[in-house]
Parts: structure tokens; C-alpha cells; sequence
């Protein structure tokens, strides 16, 4: 046997043993997961509040809408995203003292929620009923006006 065809026989045995390693330890892998998915699978988990018996009482999370919460409610389904907490975060702050002057009254709030501005989209009485605008502007009304 020549030195080259002695030293490719080598490299082909190195491969061939590269790859087998390859293959165990894949397939041991697999089995691993496997094995996890099925434990995982068959521990017993506690119900979600959606999986709840009929008739067994779920636990209530969040504000409970009441007439004098409502504003706040609402406020925070269709304005918080931006004005968080009446805060500066995307949208202006809706506490500082300018706004305070120039928005005033329930008018005026309702006006720039319709008609929009800079950045802010306008919201048709389509998306928020004229009920559901007053109480919102209600809400920012009652905003303490944050110190500088």
C-alpha cells in the first residue's frame, strides 16, 4: 500500500468517525426532547381563567368599570398608549400648564380628539362615541397639574 492511498484510507476513517459521532449524538438529542415534551405535557398545570368550570367564579383583574372610574377606563384603552398616565411620553403631557390653559373645557378636549393634532390621530365619532369622548375629557380635567 503506497503512502497516499495510506493516508486517504486515514482521513476516510477520521470522516466516517466524525460523522457517527455526529448521528449518537443528535439522536440523543432527540430523544431528550422528546422525553422533556412528554413530561411536560402530562405535569398537571392550573386551569386558565378562560378553562374555568362553568359556574365556578373567576377572579377579576384590573379596574372595575364603574360611573366613576369610566373616563379612566376609557382613557387608558384609547389614550395611555401615548399619553401614559396624562404624562409626556409619545403624545404631549396633558398635566402641564399649558395644556391646562389651552384645553380647558370638555369642548375644547373633545375638539382636538376629533380633529387631531401633530402627531396625534384623529378619532371619529365611528371609533369613540361622543359619550365615551366626555368621559375621557372628563378624566383629563380632573389630572392634577404636574410641577416643573
Amino acid at each position: 500500500m503506497s503512502d497516499s492511498h495510506a493516508q486517504q484510507s486515514k482521513t476516510s476513517r477520521g470522516a466516517h468517525g466524525s460523522g457517527l459521532g455526529l448521528l449518537v449524538f443528535t439522536t440523543l438529542l432527540a430523544v431528550v426532547v422528546v422525553l422533556g415534551l412528554v413530561t411536560w405535557s402530562t405535569t398537571p398545570r392550573p386551569l386558565l381563567a378562560r378553562e374555568q368550570p362553568a359556574g365556578v367564579p373567576r377572579p377579576r383583574t384590573g379596574l372595575i368599570p364603574t360611573s366613576e372610574n369610566r373616563g379612566q377606563i376609557l382613557f387608558g384603552r384609547y389614550c395611555d398608549s401615548c399619553h401614559t398616565a396624562g404624562r409626556e411620553v409619545l403624545g404631549s403631557s396633558l398635566r402641564n400648564a399649558q395644556f391646562k390653559r389651552q384645553y380647558a373645557t370638555i369642548d375644547e378636549i373633545a375638539k382636538i380628539v376629533r380633529i387631531s393634532g401633530f402627531d396625534m390621530p384623529a378619532y371619529p365619532p365611528a371609533l369613540l362615541s361622543d359619550e365615551n369622548l366626555r368621559s375621557i375629557a372628563e378624566f383629563i380635567l380632573s389630572l392634577p397639574e404636574e410641577n416643573p
